[in-house]
């Protein structure tokens, strides 16, 4: 509104001062973000990284308040562990990469919404077996390993699957 008021002065001369009052309304603004875990956004002097409702007061271009209320979302981690059991010699693949030794792998892959997605790979290799056996038969007489006999003097290796489903290898040393 406009206001007047009359002041006397000391010399006995009033001084009428007018006041053209206008009052600014704060400035409101309501924000939504969305943004990956792990990531955070900036309100005024403050970041913020968890999921909430947050009003803060700024000061705007002409001196006033503006308020803030800033709607946050964030989106979770997206992380997933694989444990994987594999054999000595065989190798997995896991996020377009293979593996074939024992350990934990991370990997990291772009994902929906532009946020990453986390492969963690628990990766054990079973031990590789190997069983030697030696042996020696009379002539005409034969020594069965698995599903192959032998019958005359020599080193001979077969490959046999384990109740893993791994490949054992035995050596036969046999002296017909």
């Amino acid at each position: 509104g406009t206001y007047s008021d009359t002041i006397p002065s000391s010399l006995e001369c009033d001084s009428i001062i007018n006041l053209d009052l206008t009052i600014v309304d704060p400035i409101r603004s309501d924000v939504s973000e969305i943004i990956c875990f792990g990531d955070s956004i900036l309100l005024g002097d403050q970041y913020y990284n968890v999921t909430g409702e947050y009003i803060d007061t700024l000061i705007s271009s002409i001196g006033c308040d503006s308020i803030v209320t800033l709607e946050l979302i964030v989106r979770p981690q997206n992380e997933s562990i694989t444990t994987e059991l594999i054999c000595f010699g065989d190798s997995i693949q896991s996020a377009g990469k293979f593996y074939n030794s024992e350990g934990i792998y991370r990997d990291t892959l772009p994902g929906r919404f532009l946020c990453d997605s986390i492969i963690i790979l628990d990766l054990t290799v079973r031990e590789e077996n190997r069983v030697t056996l030696s042996d020696m038969v009379c002539f005409g007489q034969s020594v069965s390993v698995g599903d192959s006999i032998y019958n005359r003097t020599g080193t001979f290796e077969t490959i046999l699957r384990d109740i893993n489903n791994c490949d054992s290898i035995v050596t036969l040393d046999l002296v017909i």
